[in-house]
């Protein structure tokens, strides 16, 4: 899905298993404190490479996303990089400009939140600008140009 997106890497200096699985599963919690639809449950998988991380479900409309860890080949670091479209959100069906605010901002918070509790490092590409400037008018106005650029490629 193309769009008004947020994208984020994440980082932990951990490189033991147990270690990484404890740090997922905090940061699960957190996200089951927010405003989520759904939160699903820490996934592992071992093969092709090791994997551990929970998807949740922003709202209605918004991309399903997920938090967790990666080892990189030949290393003992764990990261992720991750990419959710929120636009779809803002759609009259899925719920409108409310619903696109609670999920963008839902999305902000958490990655906030795991940043201020120092559970990981974080970067964070907001197309909204929301991640920078926290000001919900600013991010409205950027999901209607978005919109709009989207009305006109339609239109041609």
């Amino acid at each position: 899905m193309m769009g008004l997106s947020i994208r984020y890497t994440m980082t932990t200096p951990l490189s033991d298993t147990e270690a990484v699985r404890t740090l997922v599963a905090d940061m699960r919690r957190l996200a089951i404190g927010l405003s989520f639809e759904k939160v699903g449950p820490v996934v592992e998988i071992v093969r092709p490479l090791p994997l551990i991380c929970f998807p949740f479900r922003p709202g209605n409309g918004c991309e399903v996303t997920a938090f967790g860890f990666c080892k990189l080949p030949l290393s003992e670091r764990w990261q992720w990089s991750y990419s959710c479209c929120t636009q779809q959100a803002s759609r009259p069906e899925h719920g409108g400009l409310e619903n696109f605010l609670r999920c963008h901002r839902a999305i902000i918070d958490l990655l906030e939140a795991i940043k201020l509790s120092g559970l990981a490092g974080i970067e964070v590409k907001d197309d909204g600008g929301y991640w920078e400037r926290r000001d919900p008018k600013k991010l409205a106005e950027a999901v209607q140009a978005w919109i709009d650029v989207d009305m006109i490629s339609e239109d041609e």
